[in-house]
């Protein structure tokens, strides 16, 4: 498992500068945290399936607790095996609830603009 995480890093190139500037950002991102999940949920539920993952209040209530501690994590500074395990296990979670991966994947084009 060392290894497949080394070799993650390679294959997105990514550095110690990329660290670094992450971790830069992190005291401006929490305090966008709010204004990101509100701007996150707005594009999912465009989805339409959403509603079949995310059923009541609580489920909701958790993701979105569940959302905001990833969005911060993104700008700790420390991308390592413990990192990538918690990433994996979000993963799993997923698979376990049976998320069509195209999901996650359309979900991450919020994070990327």
């Amino acid at each position: 498992m060392e290894q497949e995480y080394k070799n993650l890093k390679e294959h997105y190139q990514f550095t110690q500068e990329d660290s670094d500037i992450l971790l830069g950002l992190k005291s401006r991102m929490e305090e966008l945290a709010e204004d990101f999940i509100d701007g996150f949920y707005d594009y999912i539920w465009g989805f339409g399936a959403t509603a079949t993952f995310l059923k009541n209040k609580e489920i909701i209530a958790y993701h979105r607790e569940k959302i905001k501690e990833w969005f911060i994590n993104l700008f700790c500074g420390r991308y390592d095996m413990p990192y990538f395990m918690n990433l994996y296990k979000i993963g799993e979670i997923h698979v376990r609830i049976g998320l069509p991966t195209h999901y996650v994947n359309a979900a991450f084009t919020y994070v990327l603009l």
